[in-house]
């Protein structure tokens, strides 16, 4: 096999009713350039991995799997995966999720290769909640647009399912991010440090919410918790020392969105968090975490 210009990233384990989908919005692809699908199955133990095997066989050209031999965890198996790809680009997608624009890839490439400042582009997808059965745009109103690391430590904007970026970048098993909750936003922030992000104006995929989603459907102070893991876990990297008081800012800024909207159950709480994003300035990163967690949680 060549080596590929991208690797398509496809993590998956027990998605055997997704599965077809995800893979086939990844053969659909009409490229210009050499691409192989690399799928990693964390020992699923529904009909899945039979599924993989079916299509490794059918494309032998395109297809190479990781297969753990026993599960061990999503982030482990996330490691794996994206380790893996030797090319020059890489996208990445969930086995639950699958692309619609056969287009997607090579509008992408095409940016970042006019673009060598640019080191992540992602796109606008529609949310598909499986309980719901309702299909819609993640954004409603938007434009092409460039972010920066500061612009991602406030808030993740990057749909996993829709990113293309430039490979070996960031060493992730010696990052050490495979601890945290979250994986992909500060896979994003380690990207960052060498460059922006571009937003691409159009839909090119589906993400699929649903009920066992790690983070979508989790409550406000689940994810707020989720979030200070990330801000504590980099603002403790002496790489990022220079954001510290952009990471203190934004945690503080999430607290207070949650504070809102536990105001009607307990006024009290929005008092005393509006108390530390004043005096945030006054205080350490950890005092402000310490502080909020011990009143929300």
């Amino acid at each position: 096999m060549a080596i590929p210009f991208l690797s398509v990233c496809l993590i998956t384990y027990n998605h055997e009713n997704y599965i077809r989908q995800a893979i086939d919005g990844v053969l659909m692809q009409q490229v210009n350039f050499e691409i192989e699908l690399i799928i990693a199955d964390d020992f699923s133990t529904d009909a899945t991995r039979s599924i993989i095997e079916e299509y490794r066989v059918k494309y032998p050209t395109i297809i190479r799997t990781i297969l753990q031999s026993k599960n061990i965890g999503a982030a482990n198996n996330w490691i794996d995966l994206m380790e893996a790809p030797v090319g020059k680009y890489v996208a990445y997608q969930d086995g639950d999720d699958y692309w619609t624009d056969p287009l997607k890839l090579q509008k992408q490439v095409d940016f970042l290769e006019a673009n060598p400042a640019a080191v992540m582009c992602f796109t606008n997808i529609e949310v598909f909640d499986d309980d719901t059965q309702k299909l819609g745009p993640y954004w409603t109103k938007t434009e092409d647009k460039q972010y920066n690391i500061i612009d991602l430590i406030n808030e993740n904007v990057a749909p996993s399912c829709s990113i293309v970026f430039r490979n070996h970048l960031v060493d992730l098993r010696s990052s050490g991010i495979s601890i945290l909750s979250i994986g992909d936003w500060p896979f994003y922030i380690l990207l960052l440090q060498f460059g922006y992000a571009k937003y691409m104006d159009f839909i090119s995929a589906v993400y699929r919410v649903r009920s066992s989603s790690r983070f979508s459907k989790i409550s406000f102070i689940r994810q707020l918790k989720m979030k200070s893991e990330v801000y504590n876990f980099f603002i403790q990297k002496p790489a990022f020392s220079k954001y510290k008081n952009e990471f203190k800012k934004a945690y503080c800024l999430n607290a207070y969105f949650l504070a809102i909207r536990l105001e009607k159950k307990d006024p009290m709480r929005k008092k005393y968090l509006n108390e530390i994003i004043y005096n945030f300035r006054y205080l350490d990163f950890t005092t402000v975490c310490k502080a909020v967690v011990k009143y929300i949680f």
